[in-house]
């Protein structure tokens, strides 16, 4: 059966995959804050699937814990999935095309990123990222970076409050892990990073030695490990390289040449004429003349 289509009748369909599992606000208000491995865990995952949308130009513009779902797969691993792009928008050139009011503010006030408050047709990847940023801070501290009564007062707070320092809650963070949360809620998006592969590097620079038990930590796929092959008769010999000495070799003579140079042009060098050069090749072959060879003595038994 296709992803979509229609029945013989005429009516439309379309197939979605079932997922089973919990989203991750569920599993924030079950078992409380992550531990910081496990966030980066669950954050490397949200830049793969995320990075697969922002290269077909589309925004999610409403990433929270909700639309994060943990889906368990049959051998038991937990690969998070990215949910609900209802509210997405698709980039495409230089025109922009929404299912909703170009003007018109979408998504959740807790989570939106300053320009999607004040200038919601001019948002681009970058606004994911300052989304992702906010559940970060959540699911480190259990709290929202940028709260209030209501929307309005939530919408202010996030364009005029600084951002909490997660220290202030918890003291087992690692500071490279906060200063990544802190970098994706700069209020002024050219300061944040500039993609989620930029974030994702980030994040798998951080040390995962404690990760290895982590509920999140799945089956990313990791860097293959490169082998060395053994040469084959049938294949060609692999071509050595060989400029790298040819280059050093290069700048070996160019220094000497300089340095020859600037000697004759001080007079410490002195360099022959060519009358100089004609008497001294005159008095070579009587100078081979006068010398003696003599051939190293074997000393019997020695072979």
């Amino acid at each position: 059966m296709e992803n979509l289509g229609h029945e013989e009748p005429g009516e439309p369909y379309i197939v979605m995959e079932l997922l089973s599992g919990q989203d991750m606000y569920a599993v924030l208000r079950e078992s409380g804050p992550l531990k910081p491995e496990e966030v980066s865990a669950v954050m490397l995952q949200v830049c793969d699937g995320l990075a697969e949308a922002h290269a077909k130009g589309i925004i999610h513009r409403d990433l929270k814990p909700e639309n994060l779902f943990c889906a368990t797969q049959p051998d038991g691993e937990v690969v998070v999935k990215i949910v609900d792009f209802g509210v997405s928008k698709q980039l495409s050139g230089r025109r922009m095309r929404a299912q909703t009011n170009p003007g018109e503010s979408v998504g959740s006030p807790q989570y939106m990123s300053p320009e999607q408050i004040t200038a919601p047709s001019e948002v681009d990847a970058r606004t994911d990222i300052w989304s992702l940023g906010v559940v970060m801070f959540e699911l480190l501290t259990g709290k929202l970076p940028f709260r209030g009564p209501g929307t309005a007062r939530i919408c202010a707070a996030v364009l005029t409050e600084p951002t909490p320092s997660i220290s202030d809650y918890r003291d087992d963070v690692p500071p490279a892990l906060e200063f990544i949360v802190r970098r994706c809620l700069e209020k002024n998006r050219d300061d944040r990073f500039a993609d989620v592969l930029q974030l994702s590097a980030a994040l798998s620079a951080l040390d995962s030695a404690n990760a290895a038990g982590s509920r999140f930590v799945t089956a990313r796929p990791s860097a293959p490990l490169l082998v060395e092959e053994e040469p084959s008769e049938l294949s060609p010999p692999r071509p050595r390289r060989r400029w790298i000495g040819v280059l050093c070799a290069l700048a070996i003579l160019g220094g000497c040449a300089a340095v020859l140079g600037q000697g004759v042009r001080q007079g410490r060098i002195h360099v022959p004429t060519k009358t100089q050069l004609q008497q001294v090749i005159r008095k070579v072959p009587d100078r081979i003349s006068h010398w003696r060879f003599s051939l190293p003595r074997r000393i019997p038994g020695s072979d």
